[in-house]
Protein backbone atom coordinates (compact mmCIF):
# COMPACT_ATOMS: atom_id res chain seq x y z
CA UNK A 1 0.00 0.00 0.00
CA UNK A 2 1.76 3.49 -1.20
CA UNK A 3 0.67 6.62 0.67
CA UNK A 4 0.72 10.13 -0.78
CA UNK A 5 0.75 13.44 1.18
CA UNK A 6 0.19 16.39 -0.52
CA UNK A 7 1.08 19.60 1.63
CA UNK A 8 -0.55 22.82 0.28
CA UNK A 9 1.21 26.16 0.83
CA UNK A 10 -1.07 28.68 1.52
CA UNK A 11 0.11 32.56 0.24
CA UNK A 12 1.87 34.38 3.05
CA UNK A 13 -0.07 37.11 4.36
CA UNK A 14 0.80 40.76 4.44
CA UNK A 15 -0.77 43.53 7.16
CA UNK A 16 -3.51 45.11 5.74
CA UNK A 17 -3.32 49.10 4.59
CA UNK A 18 -5.25 51.72 6.16
CA UNK A 19 -8.57 51.77 5.76
CA UNK A 20 -9.12 54.70 3.63
CA UNK A 21 -12.27 57.25 3.40
CA UNK A 22 -13.66 57.38 7.02
CA UNK A 23 -16.42 59.87 8.00
CA UNK A 24 -18.20 60.64 10.39
CA UNK A 25 -22.18 62.26 10.45
CA UNK A 26 -24.34 62.85 13.65
CA UNK A 27 -27.68 61.65 13.00
CA UNK A 28 -29.18 62.62 16.15
CA UNK A 29 -28.38 63.84 19.73
CA UNK A 30 -27.31 60.13 21.09
CA UNK A 31 -26.26 58.61 17.88
CA UNK A 32 -23.02 58.99 15.42
CA UNK A 33 -22.55 57.30 12.41
CA UNK A 34 -18.69 56.01 10.85
CA UNK A 35 -18.08 54.86 7.33
CA UNK A 36 -15.27 53.90 5.40
CA UNK A 37 -14.17 52.07 2.47
CA UNK A 38 -13.51 48.40 3.30
CA UNK A 39 -9.93 46.72 2.58
CA UNK A 40 -8.93 43.51 0.59
CA UNK A 41 -7.60 41.41 3.16
CA UNK A 42 -8.28 42.21 6.68
CA UNK A 43 -10.08 39.53 8.78
CA UNK A 44 -12.02 42.46 11.03
CA UNK A 45 -11.56 46.03 12.11
CA UNK A 46 -10.81 48.09 15.35
CA UNK A 47 -12.84 51.08 16.24
CA UNK A 48 -11.30 53.84 18.92
CA UNK A 49 -12.93 56.60 20.32
CA UNK A 50 -11.63 59.72 22.48
CA UNK A 51 -12.45 58.96 26.05
CA UNK A 52 -11.00 60.47 29.02
CA UNK A 53 -7.77 61.84 27.24
CA UNK A 54 -7.07 58.42 26.27
CA UNK A 55 -8.07 56.22 23.09
CA UNK A 56 -10.48 53.37 23.85
CA UNK A 57 -11.51 50.62 22.02
CA UNK A 58 -15.49 50.72 21.40
CA UNK A 59 -15.94 47.72 19.19
CA UNK A 60 -13.47 45.18 17.13
CA UNK A 61 -15.82 44.51 13.80
CA UNK A 62 -15.42 41.54 11.21
CA UNK A 63 -14.27 41.75 7.77
CA UNK A 64 -15.93 43.66 5.11
CA UNK A 65 -17.90 45.43 7.65
CA UNK A 66 -17.66 49.28 6.46
CA UNK A 67 -19.89 50.86 8.59
CA UNK A 68 -20.38 51.38 12.95
CA UNK A 69 -23.22 53.17 15.02
CA UNK A 70 -22.08 54.99 17.64
CA UNK A 71 -25.12 55.50 20.32
CA UNK A 72 -23.04 54.62 23.58
CA UNK A 73 -23.43 57.53 26.08
CA UNK A 74 -23.77 60.29 23.97
CA UNK A 75 -24.27 63.39 25.27
CA UNK A 76 -25.80 66.17 23.20
CA UNK A 77 -24.26 68.94 21.63
CA UNK A 78 -20.86 66.99 22.33
CA UNK A 79 -17.86 66.25 19.66
CA UNK A 80 -16.89 62.90 19.88
CA UNK A 81 -12.98 61.72 17.84
CA UNK A 82 -12.85 58.55 16.09
CA UNK A 83 -10.20 56.24 14.33
CA UNK A 84 -10.29 53.00 13.04
CA UNK A 85 -7.94 50.15 11.72
CA UNK A 86 -7.48 46.62 9.97
CA UNK A 87 -5.99 44.00 11.29
CA UNK A 88 -5.64 40.23 10.25
CA UNK A 89 -3.23 37.44 11.14
CA UNK A 90 -0.45 39.01 10.14
CA UNK A 91 -0.47 42.18 12.14
CA UNK A 92 -2.38 45.56 12.62
CA UNK A 93 -2.74 48.38 10.41
CA UNK A 94 -1.31 51.76 11.09
CA UNK A 95 -4.52 53.78 12.59
CA UNK A 96 -6.65 56.24 10.47
CA UNK A 97 -6.16 59.90 11.50
CA UNK A 98 -8.55 61.11 14.06
CA UNK A 99 -12.25 62.22 12.43
CA UNK A 100 -15.01 64.12 14.58
CA UNK A 101 -18.75 64.91 14.60
CA UNK A 102 -20.59 66.71 16.90
CA UNK A 103 -24.18 65.67 18.37
CA UNK A 104 -27.25 67.27 17.48
CA UNK A 105 -28.54 69.54 20.13
CA UNK A 106 -31.55 68.28 22.27
CA UNK A 107 -34.78 70.22 21.67
CA UNK A 108 -35.45 72.01 24.34
CA UNK A 109 -37.47 74.89 26.00
CA UNK A 110 -34.90 76.72 27.44
CA UNK A 111 -33.06 80.02 25.69
CA UNK A 112 -29.92 78.14 26.35
CA UNK A 113 -27.90 75.13 25.35
CA UNK A 114 -24.62 73.94 27.22
CA UNK A 115 -21.99 72.52 24.90
CA UNK A 116 -19.32 70.55 26.14
CA UNK A 117 -16.44 69.42 24.13
CA UNK A 118 -14.33 66.37 24.13
CA UNK A 119 -10.93 67.63 24.06
CA UNK A 120 -7.64 65.83 22.44
CA UNK A 121 -4.40 66.40 24.33
CA UNK A 122 -2.20 69.07 22.60
CA UNK A 123 0.56 67.67 20.66
CA UNK A 124 4.38 67.26 22.09
CA UNK A 125 6.96 69.03 19.93
CA UNK A 126 9.60 67.23 18.84
CA UNK A 127 13.13 67.38 20.44
CA UNK A 128 16.71 67.08 19.86
CA UNK A 129 16.67 68.48 16.15
CA UNK A 130 20.13 67.88 14.77
CA UNK A 131 20.82 68.88 11.51
CA UNK A 132 24.38 67.67 9.78
CA UNK A 133 25.90 68.25 5.91
CA UNK A 134 27.17 65.63 4.60
CA UNK A 135 28.23 67.21 1.52
CA UNK A 136 27.67 70.69 -0.28
CA UNK A 137 24.67 69.16 -2.02
CA UNK A 138 23.02 66.82 1.37
CA UNK A 139 21.56 67.61 5.21
CA UNK A 140 20.74 65.05 6.99
CA UNK A 141 18.21 65.31 9.89
CA UNK A 142 17.43 63.71 13.15
CA UNK A 143 14.92 63.96 16.11
CA UNK A 144 12.67 62.56 18.52
CA UNK A 145 9.77 61.62 18.38
CA UNK A 146 7.47 62.86 21.84
CA UNK A 147 3.82 62.54 20.11
CA UNK A 148 1.83 59.08 20.61
CA UNK A 149 -0.94 60.72 18.19
CA UNK A 150 0.70 62.94 15.92
CA UNK A 151 -0.75 62.17 11.98
CA UNK A 152 2.35 63.22 10.62
CA UNK A 153 5.55 65.65 10.19
CA UNK A 154 6.25 68.87 8.60
CA UNK A 155 9.52 69.48 7.70
CA UNK A 156 10.46 73.56 7.18
CA UNK A 157 13.67 75.10 6.14
CA UNK A 158 15.45 78.61 5.58
CA UNK A 159 18.53 79.15 3.85
CA UNK A 160 20.32 82.24 4.69
CA UNK A 161 17.51 84.18 6.22
CA UNK A 162 15.12 83.57 3.61
CA UNK A 163 11.57 83.14 4.99
CA UNK A 164 10.40 79.37 6.32
CA UNK A 165 9.29 76.76 3.56
CA UNK A 166 7.50 74.04 3.43
CA UNK A 167 9.91 70.72 1.80
CA UNK A 168 8.00 67.16 3.26
CA UNK A 169 5.19 66.11 4.79
CA UNK A 170 6.20 62.64 6.40
CA UNK A 171 4.40 60.13 8.13
CA UNK A 172 3.73 59.38 12.05
CA UNK A 173 6.86 58.02 13.86
CA UNK A 174 9.02 59.55 11.47
CA UNK A 175 12.31 60.54 13.04
CA UNK A 176 15.23 61.32 9.86
CA UNK A 177 14.71 63.07 6.99
CA UNK A 178 17.47 63.41 3.90
CA UNK A 179 17.40 67.03 2.47
CA UNK A 180 19.23 67.34 -0.86
CA UNK A 181 16.38 69.32 -2.47
CA UNK A 182 17.94 72.65 -4.53
CA UNK A 183 20.95 72.95 -1.67
CA UNK A 184 23.93 75.07 -2.78
CA UNK A 185 27.12 75.17 -1.68
CA UNK A 186 28.75 77.58 1.15
CA UNK A 187 24.76 78.06 2.45
CA UNK A 188 23.90 77.95 5.66
CA UNK A 189 20.86 76.47 6.39
CA UNK A 190 18.14 76.07 9.14
CA UNK A 191 15.38 73.63 9.81
CA UNK A 192 12.25 72.92 12.28
CA UNK A 193 10.20 70.04 12.19
CA UNK A 194 6.44 70.11 13.58
CA UNK A 195 4.25 67.34 14.48
CA UNK A 196 0.53 67.80 13.56
CA UNK A 197 -2.56 65.81 14.46
CA UNK A 198 -6.63 66.55 15.32
CA UNK A 199 -5.59 69.06 17.95
CA UNK A 200 -3.30 71.38 16.32
CA UNK A 201 0.74 71.10 15.94
CA UNK A 202 3.52 71.60 17.70
CA UNK A 203 6.91 72.73 16.81
CA UNK A 204 10.61 71.19 17.64
CA UNK A 205 14.00 73.37 18.44
CA UNK A 206 15.92 75.27 15.00
CA UNK A 207 19.00 73.36 14.07
CA UNK A 208 21.47 74.47 11.41
CA UNK A 209 24.06 73.56 9.30
CA UNK A 210 26.29 74.87 6.28
CA UNK A 211 26.78 72.92 3.23
CA UNK A 212 30.88 72.71 2.37
CA UNK A 213 32.17 75.22 -0.62
CA UNK A 214 33.37 73.77 -4.05
CA UNK A 215 36.91 74.47 -4.77
CA UNK A 216 38.30 73.28 -8.59
CA UNK A 217 41.04 74.22 -10.76
CA UNK A 218 40.31 77.72 -11.94
CA UNK A 219 43.55 77.64 -13.78
CA UNK A 220 47.23 75.91 -14.55
CA UNK A 221 50.25 77.95 -15.85
CA UNK A 222 53.32 76.68 -16.25
CA UNK A 223 57.23 78.13 -17.29
CA UNK A 224 60.60 76.58 -18.00
CA UNK A 225 64.48 77.51 -17.49
CA UNK A 226 67.21 76.07 -18.83
CA UNK A 227 70.97 75.98 -17.40
CA UNK A 228 73.06 74.25 -20.08
CA UNK A 229 72.07 70.65 -20.16
CA UNK A 230 69.59 70.20 -17.17
CA UNK A 231 66.40 72.57 -17.54
CA UNK A 232 63.71 73.42 -14.32
CA UNK A 233 59.68 73.16 -15.20
CA UNK A 234 57.19 74.71 -12.76
CA UNK A 235 53.60 75.04 -13.11
CA UNK A 236 51.08 77.41 -10.99
CA UNK A 237 47.47 76.59 -9.93
CA UNK A 238 44.85 78.77 -9.15
CA UNK A 239 42.31 77.35 -7.08
CA UNK A 240 38.67 79.12 -6.92
CA UNK A 241 35.19 78.31 -4.83
CA UNK A 242 31.66 78.07 -6.13
CA UNK A 243 31.46 81.83 -6.66
CA UNK A 244 34.49 82.12 -8.69
CA UNK A 245 36.99 83.86 -5.55
CA UNK A 246 40.44 83.04 -5.06
CA UNK A 247 40.90 80.57 -1.67
CA UNK A 248 43.65 80.72 0.53
CA UNK A 249 45.38 78.28 2.53
CA UNK A 250 44.21 75.14 0.14
CA UNK A 251 46.22 72.06 0.00
CA UNK A 252 47.03 71.23 -3.80
CA UNK A 253 48.26 67.50 -4.27
CA UNK A 254 49.16 65.96 -7.63
CA UNK A 255 52.20 64.40 -9.67
CA UNK A 256 54.96 64.83 -11.92
CA UNK A 257 55.82 62.54 -15.05
CA UNK A 258 58.26 62.51 -15.56
CA UNK A 259 58.85 63.13 -12.06
CA UNK A 260 56.73 62.36 -8.57
CA UNK A 261 54.49 63.55 -6.06
CA UNK A 262 54.19 67.41 -5.27
CA UNK A 263 52.09 69.39 -3.42
CA UNK A 264 51.57 73.36 -2.86
CA UNK A 265 49.43 75.53 -0.29
CA UNK A 266 47.35 78.68 -1.86
CA UNK A 267 48.55 82.15 -1.12
CA UNK A 268 45.61 84.87 -0.66
CA UNK A 269 45.51 85.05 -4.25
CA UNK A 270 44.50 81.31 -4.48
CA UNK A 271 48.19 80.51 -6.39
CA UNK A 272 50.37 78.22 -5.75
CA UNK A 273 53.61 76.97 -7.21
CA UNK A 274 54.83 73.51 -7.94
CA UNK A 275 58.50 72.82 -8.98
CA UNK A 276 60.51 69.86 -11.09
CA UNK A 277 63.92 70.93 -11.13
CA UNK A 278 67.25 68.74 -12.55
CA UNK A 279 65.64 67.34 -15.45
CA UNK A 280 68.01 66.14 -18.36
CA UNK A 281 67.46 67.31 -21.92
CA UNK A 282 68.55 64.41 -23.06
CA UNK A 283 66.10 62.09 -21.48
CA UNK A 284 62.90 64.77 -20.83
CA UNK A 285 61.77 67.37 -23.31
CA UNK A 286 58.43 67.79 -21.49
CA UNK A 287 57.26 66.86 -17.96
CA UNK A 288 53.70 67.39 -16.32
CA UNK A 289 51.71 68.30 -13.26
CA UNK A 290 48.22 66.39 -13.24
CA UNK A 291 46.03 67.75 -10.14
CA UNK A 292 44.93 64.92 -7.85
CA UNK A 293 43.23 66.25 -5.14
CA UNK A 294 42.75 69.50 -3.00
CA UNK A 295 41.94 69.80 0.77
CA UNK A 296 40.82 72.63 2.71
CA UNK A 297 38.49 72.56 5.90
CA UNK A 298 34.91 73.86 4.88
CA UNK A 299 35.48 72.82 1.23
CA UNK A 300 34.98 70.03 -0.98
CA UNK A 301 37.25 69.75 -4.14
CA UNK A 302 35.02 69.01 -7.15
CA UNK A 303 37.40 67.90 -10.29
CA UNK A 304 34.55 67.96 -12.69
CA UNK A 305 34.27 72.02 -12.16
CA UNK A 306 38.35 71.94 -13.36
CA UNK A 307 38.83 74.25 -15.77
CA UNK A 308 42.08 72.49 -16.12
CA UNK A 309 43.37 69.52 -14.48
CA UNK A 310 47.20 68.92 -15.95
CA UNK A 311 49.33 71.25 -17.57
CA UNK A 312 52.72 70.11 -19.65
CA UNK A 313 56.19 71.71 -19.57
CA UNK A 314 58.52 71.92 -22.48
CA UNK A 315 61.90 72.29 -22.65
CA UNK A 316 62.89 75.65 -23.49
Amino acid sequence: TTTTTTTTTLPQQTVPSTPTGLSATAVSSSRIDLNWNDNNNETGYTVEKWINSAPVVIATLNANVTSYQDSSGLEANTVYYYRISAFNQAGDSPFTSWISARTDATTTTTTSTTTTTTTLPQPQPPTGLSANAVSASQINLNWTDNDIHEDGFRVERAGNGAAWTLIASLAANTTSYIDYAGLNPGITYSYRVSCFGASGSAVSNTASAATPGVIYVDNMAGSASRNGNIWDAQVTITVADQNGAPVPGVIVDGSWSPGGADSCETDNSGQCTVYNTGLDKKTVNSTTFTVTDMDMNGYVYDPGSNNETSYTVVMP
